[in-house]
């Protein structure tokens, strides 16, 4: 007597839970994608902002070069807004410091120079400019 072979193949049960995992996964690749090209983004804005806070700093290093007196004349500056960077703002401000800091008779200045996008602060660097 012969007995049926049971056929091979999936069962619709096991088809089902195949393509339930599969999608799974799926989306849980993609989400990881997502955060990570978001990700870059913020990074590129952060290189961004270093740069046009570098490009401050030297442009207040050349002033202080060619005359320091220039640097005395300077005052802070509310937010403005960077020309070819859109949303990208850009301020400073400059204090004086003591009469006698480290010796310097003369006197100096600190400066720092704040660069944003919308609200978020993105960059800062600060500077000790001397009279020497």
């Amino acid at each position: 007597m012969n007995l049926p072979r049971p056929e091979r193949g999936f069962t619709l049960i096991e088809l089902i839970i195949l393509i339930v995992v599969f999608f799974g996964s799926v989306t849980s690749l993609l989400s990881v994608a997502i955060e990570a090209a978001k990700r870059v983004g913020e990074n590129n804005d952060s290189v961004i902002a270093m740069q046009l806070a570098q490009e401050q700093a030297e442009y207040f290093i050349a002033v202080r070069r060619k005359d320091y007196n220039l640097i005395l004349k300077l005052v802070s500056t509310d937010p403005t807004v960077v020309t070819g960077y859109p949303g990208f703002t850009r301020s400073y401000s400059i204090s004086d410091c003591s009469a006698n800091y480290l010796g310097m008779i003369n006197g100096c200045r600190f400066v720092a120079i704040d660069v944003a996008k919308g609200a978020t602060l993105l960059a800062t660097v600060k500077l000790l400019l001397a009279n020497y």
